[in-house]
This record gives structure tokens, C-alpha cells and sequence, in this order.
């Protein structure tokens, strides 16, 4: 079986220049904000890379650090219950909280997609979150969203560093 593997490099979003890879930056932090404000931000990341899904969509309850760059092994850190109910609430369509995976290798008879989130990473004028999104076999993407808030509201004003797609 082969798997087709694209990497996108600096798209021009965020503070990268085209065609250039952003470095991580070494003065980051995981976002320490009430969870007021960290409901809203994964909110925002979830509206924009499933506007409309097509099947069930599960969320991991917990985030991994560096889930873009790194091969899985990060650290994880669990979702709070007040954060995900804040999720649920706002997003217009149901979602279902995992531990793990429910979907195994290439099957995905129900056509839902297994949402991974990274930890909301604070650089001051603005907030990074990495998302993964996979829906068996070879449908899965990586991205770091840039996300600043916009009249009060959060929202994703480009992309930094790779992003892949199989």
C-alpha cells in the first residue's frame, strides 16, 4: 500500500512569507487563560476545519504538544469538562468526546472525522493551535492555525509552519 504524503510550506499565513518554514518559536507558552477564553478559541479552530462535517465527528479529550511536527509522542493534557461542554454548546452540530480513536485502520463505515487538538500556545498578540483531522485510510490533514481576536471574538487569520495532507 503507498501513502501519499504532501507537504504545504509557508502558505503565507500568519507572520511566515511565502515559500519560507517558520521557525518554532522558542519563547512559547501553553495559553494559561480561565477557560472562558480557551472554550471560544477551540471553537473558532473547530468551525474553521469542519464547517460542515459529513458524518460523527469525534474529539479527542485530550491535546498533544506538537502533534503537527512530531510523530505522536507528545505530551497529552486533558480537555476540561467545563471547556468541552463549552465546544459542545456553541458548535452546531453534536459531537462526541474519545479517549481514543474509534475509527481503526483503512474502515470508517460511519464517515465521521477523529479531531485531534494541540494545547492553545500564547504569543502575546496572538494564539497557535495545532488540529489534525482524520477520517480513515489515507483522508487526514495537519495545520498549526493562527488565531487573534477580532472585536472581542476569536478568530483564525492564517496558518504557520508545515501542513500535510494524505
Amino acid at each position: 500500500m503507498a501513502i501519499a504524503l504532501t507537504m504545504v510550506v509557508g502558505t503565507g499565513g500568519g507572520n511566515t512569507p511565502a515559500g519560507a518554514i517558520a521557525p518554532k518559536a522558542s519563547n512559547t507558552v501553553a495559553h494559561d487563560t480561565a477557560a472562558g477564553e480557551s472554550g471560544p478559541i477551540y471553537v473558532a479552530v473547530l468551525r474553521y476545519a469542519l464547517p460542515t462535517p459529513g458524518g460523527p465527528v469525534w474529539i479527542l479529550t485530550h491535546t498533544l504538544s506538537d502533534i503537527v511536527e512530531s510523530d505522536g509522542t507528545g505530551t497529552p493534557s486533558l480537555i476540561g469538562s467545563d471547556v468541552r461542554a463549552q465546544i459542545a454548546a456553541a458548535l452546531s452540530y453534536p459531537v462526541q468526546w474519545v479517549d481514543k480513536s474509534p475509527v481503526r485502520g483503512l474502515d470508517n463505515p460511519e464517515h465521521g472525522t477523529v479531531v485531534t487538538l494541540g494545547p492553545i500556545e500564547d504569543l502575546h498578540s496572538e494564539v497557535h493551535v495545532a488540529i489534525e483531522t482524520w477520517c480513515g485510510g489515507l483522508c487526514a490533514e495537519g495545520k498549526t492555525l493562527v488565531l487573534r481576536q477580532v472585536s472581542g471574538v476569536w478568530r483564525v487569520v492564517g496558518t504557520t509552519g508545515p501542513e500535510w495532507v494524505s
